[in-house]
């Protein structure tokens, strides 16, 4: 399996390597797997700057950790392309929040606390759900990769969404690409798993590099963590998929077979 960031040369040679798939091949699923890859972006980007401008604001921190008690946090859409996270408690014993933040890419907007809590809206309440349903003795974390993040998503169904447990690095020269799962869960029903990668694999990051090449075995495409991968370092991520013998690249969202 090749796990190494790319030099030049190689860069060179994987460009003039023969590609068995074209344009038209597996275009629904690219596609889709952009789409989930973009989200998983904005939504983990979402709810870091949030964070962080819940831990600056000291009363709402203090509150949120020390009046209520935690229960995590969900992000969902609020429109003009803005996401909204907020932080979930429980206080006065009920569920609810105690401190938005609205963002848009990486910048706050607006910063709300609720000193006695903001009802859930359903589409919060159903995350919270999800997240509560998650089958965690199915999954394998990579013990040197932890705490694994947990982002959810909207499907594009009113009940479902999509909750994905990311495997994580304190390093910030090192690209995560598994081991990383997708749950699909249906109210409190968990009706579909996807892991990602069988090994738990990390690439390092060097300044210099012209983009990271890995081998991909679960599907003939490249799927929604290496965009997020792509998206989150900012790097062309190239895919290797032996099932079809095609070198795949993702840049600027977008996902496209390297012709010979």
């Amino acid at each position: 399996m090749l796990n190494r960031l790319i030099s030049i040369s190689v860069f060179i040679a994987l460009l003039c390597a023969a590609s068995s798939a074209t344009a038209q091949d597996y275009v629904e699923e690219r596609a889709e797997a952009v789409r989930r890859g973009l989200l998983l972006y904005e939504f983990d980007s979402s709810a870091w700057v949030a964070t962080d401008a819940l831990r600056d604001k000291k009363s709402a921190w203090k509150l949120y950790t020390e009046t209520a008690k935690p229960k995590g946090w969900v992000t969902t859409e609020v429109g003009k392309g803005r996401l909204m996270t907020s932080f979930v408690a429980e206080l006065n014993g009920e569920i609810v929040s105690v401190f938005d933040a609205v963002t848009k890419g990486r910048k706050v907007k607006k910063k709300t606390t609720y000193p006695l809590g903001r009802a859930l809206t359903d589409q919060e309440a159903l995350q919270l759900q999800a997240k509560a349903a998650l089958p965690l003795s199915q999954i394998e974390p990579c013990r040197d990769l932890l705490p694994m993040n947990t982002i959810a998503i909207p499907t594009g169904q009113a009940d479902e969404v999509f909750v994905y447990l990311m495997s994580s690095t304190q390093k910030s020269n090192e690209i995560v690409f598994g081991r990383h799962y997708r749950f699909k869960i249906r109210g409190d029903q968990l009706v579909e798993t996807v892991k990602f990668s069988n090994s738990c694999l990390t690439i390092p990051k060097a300044p210099n590099g012209v983009g990271a090449v890995v081998s991909h075995v679960l599907t003939p495409y490249p799927q929604e963590h290496h965009v997020f991968a792509a998206l989150s370092h900012d790097l062309p991520v190239y895919v290797t998929t032996p099932k079809t013998g095609t070198l795949w690249r993702i840049k600027d969202q977008k996902i496209t077979a390297v012709e010979r």
